[in-house]
C-alpha cells in the first residue's frame, strides 16, 4: 500500500487535525515525532507542523527531544478521560463545518 502525502490545501483543516489526533491516540506512542504523525497520518510534514502550531489547545510537545534530537509530541488530553476529549474533539471539528 502506497501512502501518499496531502498538502493542507487538499485537506479541510478539521480533516488534517483529525488526522493528527488519529496518530497520536495509538497507544503503542506516549510521544511521536513529527516525521512519525506525517507517515501515520498520510499528511506531509509541513501540513503535520502547520496542524500542531495552529491548535495548541489539542497538542503538546515534550520539553525533552528523542535521542535524535527530534520534538516529539502528544495530545494534551493523553492522560484524562477518553470520553471528555472525544466530545470536545466533536465540538470543535462540528464548528468548523
Amino acid at each position: 500500500m502506497t501512502v501518499v502525502s496531502q498538502p493542507i490545501s487538499a485537506l479541510s483543516d478539521a480533516d488534517a487535525v483529525a488526522k493528527v489526533v488519529d496518530s497520536l491516540t495509538d497507544p503503542r506512542w506516549d510521544f511521536r515525532t513529527l516525521e512519525g504523525i506525517a507517515k501515520e497520518s498520510g499528511l506531509a510534514p509541513e501540513t503535520v507542523r502547520e496542524v500542531l502550531a495552529a491548535h495548541p489547545d489539542l497538542f503538546a510537545n515534550s520539553p525533552v527531544p528523542d535521542e535524535h534530537g527530534r520534538e516529539l509530541y502528544r495530545l494534551r488530553e493523553r492522560g484524562k478521560a477518553d470520553k471528555d476529549f472525544l466530545r470536545r474533539l466533536r465540538m470543535y471539528v462540528a464548528k468548523d463545518v
